[in-house]
């Protein structure tokens, strides 16, 4: 480790210190600070009964007509998601919003450096995701740019992967630097991701991409604008691998490997799993649940517990219907966000599905069980549960089988139907109508079947189904790194018809 590093990372640990610190000594107060977060954001409000009173609550169609005539104004970054209802959704990243990221993210990183001190040395890999073209002049994937400007500094020394990646050409030249620089990192000790999937598909190209990595390595060249990284030792681990991604190799190749961060719950925890069994030497930690637009909850003393210092936040009572604050939260309760931030969003509903586990000084403890995605195309009230329960179905029917997602393909001059997508080398079950079937021992979903409101629900087996998956979301505008498989999703019929069957 060279000096400007080691000092890099002693910066890090000193500032994200006092942010860990400031936290933990706000936790018993966090209604207090929570009352103050709503004063600074909304100064003419007096009481939380006169801003429920004053505002309705909102989604992204409330903002979109303004959002598109800020996209014309310089300097303010946008970043990318998508939605049930809009291909993609655009949410401004002002100074007020990036503070409140920064206030969140600053304590989880205090504790981070506290929790797993191996960390503190070498390299770390934040994911970035390669921007396409026509986004590149409003958006930015670098989440160290929600920082301030001096703490970007000491971070950005400890990259093991530089921000640059983000504007190469293509996606795949992305992914190949991406590989590059990680395998030059023999002191690689952290590596963060949002989905486990995409460190999973990181992994998986190696295999593909093997040769060029080694050559690139062995001769220190690329054509590409960016520092070449050159390590023949590292080439020469990568020539013993023989495209079994196991744990003896991975050690090898990154012996200082301490710590993976990622998504571990709801949807993401089987791929979550899948690492752990290639990694079983690497500590693991859960990601708090970071959207696009809001941080929610930070992973803390081993926890995840409310971003108090960062929005101010209700939630919405998924048995009632009732709106809660959230000092008014209770064990076991089911609820889902709604944020006021600094980009202007005003009672924002996100729709995820949280449940209180415990109260943690102070501080509800909240536990990601999903999407609030009940589909509803004619009538059949599909939920995530009824697609899990298929998933174990086919499961049960052969092993080798392994469900990705249960697709509503919404149309507008047909029915509409149900694609379940499953990644397997064996190209088809004993019955193809095994889904419709299953499906049909749900009343509903049957009976729009009965009456002729949906198509018979289709089966696809593809070896490389994830990718597949993965290819359809960056149609709507998602950024690869941040794509989360969810066991039930809507795609509309335009951006289905573009998806190659691989």
């Amino acid at each position: 480790m060279n000096l400007l590093q080691r000092l890099s990372h002693e910066f890090a640990s000193v500032f994200y210190k006092r942010s860990y610190l400031s936290f933990l000594q706000g936790m018993p107060h966090f209604q207090e600070q929570q009352i103050k977060k709503l004063k600074q954001l909304m100064p003419e409000i007096t009481t939380y009964d006169e801003f429920k009173k004053q505002y309705p609550l909102t989604d992204y169609s409330q903002y979109s007509e303004q959002i598109e005539i800020q996209k014309k104004e310089p300097h303010l970054i946008f970043h990318p998601t998508s939605g049930s209802t809009h291909q993609r959704k655009w949410i401004p990243y002002t100074e007020s919003l990036k503070k409140e990221f920064d206030a969140g993210i600053s304590p989880w990183l205090g504790d981070l450096f506290r929790s797993y001190p191996a960390i503190k040395k070498g390299k770390h890999y934040w994911s970035l995701s390669w921007i396409p073209d026509d986004m590149r002049e409003f958006c930015s994937s670098d989440d160290v740019e929600v920082m301030p400007w001096w703490k970007k500094i000491f971070i950005k020394n400890i990259m093991a992967v530089p921000s640059g990646i983000q504007s190469l050409p293509t996606s795949r030249d992305s992914i190949l630097a991406s590989l590059v620089y990680l395998c030059s990192s023999q002191d690689l000790s952290l590596i963060s991701v949002w989905s486990p999937t995409y460190l999973l598909s990181i992994l998986e190209e190696l295999k593909v991409m093997k040769e060029q990595v080694i050559t690139i390595l062995e001769e220190g060249k690329w054509t590409y604008p960016l520092k070449c990284p050159q390590n023949k030792s590292q080439a020469q681990v990568l020539k013993d691998f023989h495209e079994t991604l196991d744990k003896d190799f991975l050690k090898k190749l990154w012996p200082q490997l301490a710590l993976i961060s990622c998504w571990d719950t709801g949807s993401s925890q089987v791929w979550a799993d899948q690492l752990k069994k290639i990694f079983p030497h690497v500590s693991f930690q859960g990601k708090g649940l970071l959207t696009t637009e809001a941080v929610i909850t930070i992973p803390f003393h081993h926890k995840t517990l409310l971003a108090y210092n960062s929005h101010f936040y209700e939630f919405l009572d998924a048995t009632n219907q009732t709106v809660k604050a959230s000092w008014e939260l209770k064990v076991n309760d089911k609820v889902s966000p709604i944020v006021t931030t600094g980009s202007g969003f005003i009672r924002y509903q996100i729709p995820d599905l949280l449940r209180v586990e415990e109260f943690y000084n102070g501080n509800p403890v909240l536990r990601f069980l999903g999407r609030m995605r009940d589909i509803d195309l004619v009538g059949e009230k599909l939920s995530p549960e009824t697609a899990e329960q298929l998933f174990e179905h086919v499961k049960s029917l052969n092993p080798q089988y392994l469900p990705i997602s249960l697709l509503a393909i919404q149309c507008k001059k047909q029915k509409s139907y149900y694609v379940l997508l499953v990644e397997s080398n064996f190209d088809q079950l004993s019955d193809p109508q095994v889904v419709d079937l299953f499906l049909k021992n749900h009343y509903h979903y049957s009976l729009a079947r009965d009456l002729g409101q949906l198509q018979e629900a289709q089966l696809l087996i593809l070896p490389q189904a994830r990718q597949f998956y993965f290819d359809l979301f960056e149609k709507k505008g998602m950024v690869s790194g941040e794509i989360k498989i969810e066991s039930l999703t809507l795609i509309n019929e335009e951006i289905w018809n573009q998806g190659e069957l691989k």
